[in-house]
């Protein structure tokens, strides 16, 4: 789990073996995050999250939870 802050944008990324997940609450800063690390790595986008690690996801953006 990594976790970077600049000012009030935060950026939140967790990976394990060749899945990951990352969020925040900027989407400039999650482009330029993807933009960077996709120069090295291979991604790939799956859209909206609803299983990480076998774990089932559930949003609400409403209520703002997940």
């Amino acid at each position: 789990m990594f976790r970077l802050d600049r000012g009030s944008e935060r950026l939140i990324v967790s990976l394990y073996v060749d899945d990951g997940v990352c969020a925040s609450n900027s989407d400039d800063l999650y482009r330029t995050f993807l933009a960077d690390i996709s120069k090295k790595y291979t991604l790939s986008d799956s859209g909206k999250l609803s299983f990480y690690l076998g774990v089932a996801i559930d949003h609400d953006k409403e209520k703002g939870v997940v």
